[in-house]
């Protein structure tokens, strides 16, 4: 049966816990059947602001990728679209997050899939613009996934097929 440790809430829920621990707990929490833990929601929102990029996209996975949490998708896209130089390991996580939800949803919110077409146009960090075109073709090609490995760059304009992106790139697409 699968449990949380006292240390693992502990991790979760103190401010001073090394970020590697929530992490792990983080990730954890993600794989577990989803339900099981509603009761740590609140904990786990609060590390979507967190100092460390790795805890914070993780948090994104857990409550948007795998709870499918809707109340937290306009805050990981606007944590998407924010540029911080110093790090990009979270919009990568919160791009796949943000696939993750939109492939479970029925349609895909446009939102998302704007965001996601928005972000491999104009991102600067090619990590990131994979992660996102990654998330497209999850919902509308899955059997079209680009074949990079981790040791060659993606470079948007050869490795993106635009085709499958320009429907969330025009206007009408963007909701007010």
């Amino acid at each position: 049966m699968k449990t949380l440790t006292p240390e693992d809430l502990a991790a979760l829920q103190s401010a001073d816990a090394d970020p590697l621990a929530k992490d792990q707990v983080l990730r954890r929490l993600a794989h577990w059947e989803r339900g099981k833990f509603d009761h740590l929601e609140s904990a786990i929102s609060q590390h979507l602001h967190h100092p460390v990029s790795l805890v914070r996209g993780q948090a994104f996975i857990t409550l948007v990728g795998a709870w499918l949490r809707p109340k937290y998708i306009a805050e990981a896209i606007a944590a998407l679209r924010h540029i911080d130089e110093d790090s990009y390991a979270d919009r990568e996580m919160i791009a796949y997050a943000l696939g993750q939800y939109a492939a479970q949803a029925s349609p895909p919110p446009t939102e998302i899939m704007h965001a996601l077409a928005v972000c491999v146009r104009d991102d600067p960090e090619w990590p990131v613009q994979k992660a996102a075109y990654d998330a497209v073709l999850t919902v509308v090609a899955p059997d079209r996934r680009p074949e990079v490995s981790g040791d060659k760059s993606f470079h948007a304009a050869g490795d993106v097929d635009w085709s499958l992106l320009r429907p969330y790139l025009t206007p009408q697409t963007i909701k007010t």
